[in-house]
């Protein structure tokens, strides 16, 4: 490849944040943006009860609804109360009205996700897609960085996950945490409708939570506990697997029968956060930035605001004609988006650490300020609006006040 392609905004990586940044780029109709990725950029065939699935906040929703993506999306199932259970079967409950709101927020296939932004990636004529491109060379100056001594781009946006080759190439360290836990992921059908209702039980060895699917009897489970522990369920036949489900939650009397409804998945656990967001010419989004305990189901809606922010920054960079693209024009970005990710990585070390702990006197407060918190709306209310987040950029909020 002798040639050089040049581009306003590469992005790297093709998976759901980064296609939602082309997506958003592509708003501003003067930049050319490419996207990059080592895999094929296609769909994988449908598969009937897939497991992997997302919790979708209302700044979430907003931002695909503005990409033109939410219409789209037809296998959601929208939860409209959250029970928590803690070892003892303390219950604490989080409703919709609690926070004026119809809905808490939805759950969605991630491979629905992924070819509702593709689809609409391949309907904008500023979008430049380049499948199975195994970057190599990285070679930065003043005006940009070259890829492959074959793609120049102004702005590179990693968007290349958690051991992303960019964030790497330029040095960029990390905060890190394991958390000597795993995750199975999987979906089932239980003999009670979940009445659009999540379900979160904080066992002894970790958090187990039950999400609503479009089926009125079917959910997705994430169970996390100790790695070794996790590698002894997944060794289990389908039948004795379902049966430890019915065992860790008889005594809140949730079900009767569990059937699988697709293969268990194992994914480890690690904490993750970049000390820095931004340098001259390289921003980085998604889980190259950070990546955390999935039991507040934060960690895809944490990428998509940072695109959001990131949105934002580079429209109005354009607007006052300054280059979008050093990092002192991106640190409004940075402060920003690393102080909320921040904010929450730190909130659900919290969560982990209260619900994990068997040492006394700790369970008798944790079990009484659940008590308190399940009468006081207000309260609720605050959880609540910190978890989904203030100050939200203009495409996570509704058409009025939208930056474009």
């Amino acid at each position: 490849m002798s040639s050089q392609l040049q581009y306003d905004i590469i992005i790297v990586g093709a998976g759901i944040v980064g296609l939602t940044a082309a997506l958003a780029f592509s708003r501003l109709g003067q930049l050319n943006i490419a996207v990059l990725d080592q895999r094929e950029i296609k769909l994988a065939p449908a598969k009937q009860n897939a497991s992997r699935v997302s919790a979708i906040t209302a700044a979430s929703k907003n931002i695909f609804s503005h990409l033109q993506v939410w219409p789209q999306l037809k296998c959601l199932s929208a939860f409209k109360q959250i029970q928590i259970w803690d070892a003892a079967f303390q219950t604490c409950q989080f409703q919709a009205r609690d926070h004026d709101a119809q809905v808490l927020g939805f759950i969605a296939e991630n491979d629905e996700i992924y070819a509702a932004l593709l689809a609409t990636v391949k309907t904008k004529s500023n979008i430049y897609l380049h499948p199975s491109v195994r970057l190599e060379t990285y070679h930065q100056d003043t005006n940009g960085v070259l890829l492959n001594n074959h793609f120049f781009g102004k702005l590179i946006c990693a968007a290349d996950g958690a051991d992303s080759w960019v964030r790497s190439q330029n040095q960029m360290t990390l905060q890190q945490e394991d958390y000597a836990q795993s995750a199975i992921i999987a979906n089932v059908a239980t003999d009670i409708t979940h009445a659009q209702t999540a379900q979160q039980y904080f066992l002894k060895q970790g958090p187990l939570a039950f999400l609503p699917l479009q089926h009125p009897l079917h959910r997705s489970i994430v169970w996390s506990a100790p790695t070794g522990e996790i590698e002894k369920l997944m060794q289990l036949s389908d039948a004795d697997f379902c049966a430890a489900l019915l065992t860790e939650t008889q005594s809140a009397g949730s079900f009767k029968k569990i059937k699988l409804l697709s293969p268990r998945q194992m994914h480890t656990l690690k904490m993750r956060h970049a000390d820095q967001y931004v340098m001259d010419h390289v921003v980085l989004l998604g889980d190259a930035a950070h990546t955390l305990h999935p039991l507040a189901g934060l960690g895809l809606n944490m990428g998509l605001l940072d695109v959001a922010y990131l949105y934002d920054c580079v429209f109005a960079n354009i607007k006052k004609h300054r280059r979008y693209e050093k990092r002192y024009n991106l640190r409004s970005f940075e402060r920003i988006a690393r102080v909320k990710n921040a904010e929450k990585i730190q909130m659900i070390a919290s969560i982990k650490k209260i619900f994990a702990s068997q040492t006394k006197p700790l369970p008798f407060w944790r079990h009484l300020g659940l008590s308190m918190l399940n009468e006081q709306t207000l309260l609720k209310r605050l959880c609540i609006g910190f978890a989904t987040g203030e100050d939200l950029p203009s495409l996570a909020q509704t058409s009025q006040g939208l930056a474009c």
